[in-house]
């Protein structure tokens, strides 16, 4: 940044001391002043960026110092997931009106947000058993849109 403001100044020198024309000063002024308001921002983003990490670093810390307190328990107390969990968020089923469906769980740890659990391979199904299944959810989408009229 510094270095731009000696070029403003060694530019508008440049113009005073009629050296430079007062079109290229208007064209160097305007392209320094660009960089500059560019630079500003990105210093600004930047800074921000840095806030962020650190803020990270210091709830990874935290989660890990808590994660090191319980390492080794003999049982599981309501203090312990208390410390551990935020929240926990209960979405509607996919389909109302029925017991057998999904729902879509989600849960929130202390200091480290969202736990999004890695995903499991799918196993492979006989054709026979894709059938059944597909079957089943013709009978569940029919009989959930029956109660849902009714």
């Amino acid at each position: 940044m510094s270095e731009l403001e000696v070029l403003l100044c060694k530019i508008y020198e440049g113009n005073i001391l009629g050296k430079l024309s007062d079109s290229r000063y208007a064209t160097l002024d305007a392209q320094y002043e660009k960089e500059q308001s560019e630079l500003t921002a990105e210093i600004s983003a930047l800074e921000k960026a840095i806030k962020s990490y650190e803020k990270h670093e210091k709830d990874a810390d935290r989660f890990i110092a808590l994660i090191d307190k319980y390492e080794n328990f003999d049982k599981l107390t309501i203090a312990m997931l208390n410390e551990f969990i935020e929240k926990i968020l209960v979405n509607e089923r996919d389909r109302k009106g029925s017991i057998q469906t999904t729902q879509e769980v989600e849960m929130y740890f202390n200091f480290v947000g969202r736990f999004v659990p890695p995903v499991f391979g799918e196993a492979e199904l006989a054709p026979e058993e894709l059938e059944e299944i597909s079957k089943r959810e013709e009978r569940k989408d029919k009989t959930s849109s029956e109660l849902l009229e009714a």
